[in-house]
C-alpha cells in the first residue's frame, strides 16, 4: 500500500501510552476532574434521600448534573468549553452552597430537637427514626461542603484555562 496516506488513528507510540486528559491537563487537573465527577454522582444518589433531606435533595441533584456535565461535556471534549465550564462550574458551586445551608440547619434543628430537656451524654442509636434522619443530614451535608469545595477549583481551574486559551501571544 506504497503511497497511501497514514490513517487518522495512525498514532505515535509515545503519544499512546499516555492518557489524553494526562496529555491535555496534566495530572492534578485530572484528579480534579476526577473528583468533581465522583462528587457528582454521590450528588445525584441523594434523590434516593428526598424524604429525609427535603428541599436540600433538589438543589444537591442539580449540582450534581452539572458538576458531571461540566467535566465530561465541557472539560473533557475534543474542545474543552471552558466559558460554559466557568459559568456551569458557579452555577453547581452555588447550588451545593443552597444545599450546604439546607443541610447544615436541618441537623442543627434535629440534634437541638434531640437534646431538648437532656443534660450529659445523649446517644442516638442509627436504627431509631431521629437517628437514622441525623445519619443522613450529616453525611448530606458533608458531601455538600466537599462539592462546594470541588466546584470552587473546578471554576478557578476553568477560568485558568479560558485566561490562558484567550491571552494573545507573547
Amino acid at each position: 500500500m506504497e503511497g497511501t496516506p497514514p490513517t487518522p488513528l495512525d498514532y505515535q507510540a509515545a503519544a499512546v501510552a499516555r492518557p489524553v486528559s494526562v496529555v491535555r491537563f496534566g495530572r492534578a487537573a485530572t484528579l480534579l476532574l476526577l473528583a468533581n465527577t465522583l462528587l457528582g454522582g454521590a450528588m445525584l444518589l441523594a434523590v434516593f434521600f428526598v424524604d429525609r433531606l427535603g428541599a436540600a435533595t433538589w438543589a444537591m441533584v442539580a449540582a450534581g448534573a452539572l458538576l458531571i456535565y461540566v467535566t465530561l461535556g465541557c472539560m473533557s471534549a475534543e474542545r474543552p468549553r471552558f466559558g460554559r465550564a466557568v459559568a456551569l462550574g458557579a452555577v453547581a458551586a452555588v447550588l451545593a452552597g443552597v444545599a450546604l445551608a439546607r443541610n447544615v440547619a436541618a441537623a442543627d434543628a434535629l440534634a437541638a430537637e434531640i437534646t431538648r430537656g437532656k443534660t450529659g451524654v445523649v446517644t442516638v442509636y442509627f436504627e431509631t427514626d431521629q437517628g437514622a434522619l441525623l445519619a443522613t443530614l450529616l453525611l448530606a451535608w458533608k458531601l455538600s461542603a466537599a462539592a462546594v469545595i470541588a466546584a470552587g477549583a473546578l471554576v478557578l481551574f476553568a477560568a485558568f484555562c479560558l485566561w490562558r486559551a484567550t491571552r494573545p501571544n507573547s
